[in-house]
């Protein structure tokens, strides 16, 4: 019916419970009931030894390690002069609503992507098609390539000569750019509003 054998006795020094789901802690090894299992409750004598935090960097936004009990400025300060690379530093930009005049941030949560638009995303105020102004992926590309048809092959001047390594060519207007430029000029000479 019962058996004592299931289960084990707390050793926090002031409670001895008996419990039939004992935790081990992961620092000291000693078995705790449920109330006393975190480090904190029972006063573990080895709570920080593997205890790791992150600080960011605000220069650079590295995360630095913190071992223990170390001190943030100690770590800090060994980082700054050997290891900050504040022009690495990647600003966090955050993704809006693709809708004129909504400035939305946009999450996992309140995201929807238009399938119909090519994949643009809108919140949940624009996510429907007459909210939106959706046009069709297809009739965008079409009506881009009729306000800035392409040119002919005899009036092309590709810049600086031949394709550069990191260079690609817009498939409009077929001007070579660097990769990180060619987004942004399709969209601002090629897309109609």
């Amino acid at each position: 019916m019962y058996d004592a054998e299931i289960g084990a006795h707390c050793t926090y020094k002031y409670c001895k419970r008996k419990d039939f789901l004992p935790f081990e802690c992961s620092r000291c090894g000693k078995i705790y009931c449920l109330e006393h299992r975190s480090c904190k409750a029972h006063e573990c004598p080895k709570a920080d030894i593997d205890d790791v935090q992150l600080i960011i960097c605000p220069f650079c936004n590295a995360r630095i390690k913190m071992m223990g009990a170390e001190d943030p400025n100690v770590v800090f300060q060994k980082h700054y002069p050997a290891l900050c690379r504040p022009h690495l530093a990647v600003p966090e930009t955050k993704e809006r609503c693709a809708a004129d005049g909504c400035y939305t941030v946009l999450n996992p949560v309140n995201t929807f992507e238009c399938k119909a638009c090519g994949g643009l995303k809108y919140c949940l105020k624009h996510r429907f098609s007459d909210t939106h102004k959706c046009v069709p992926f297809k009739k965008q590309k079409m009506a881009s390539r009729l306000v800035n048809p392409p040119k002919p092959a005899a009036q092309l001047k590709p810049t600086a000569g031949e394709k550069k390594e990191d260079e690609e060519r817009c498939p409009l207007c077929l001007m070579y750019f660097p990769i990180t430029q060619l987004f942004e000029h399709c969209s601002k000479a090629h897309m109609v509003k």
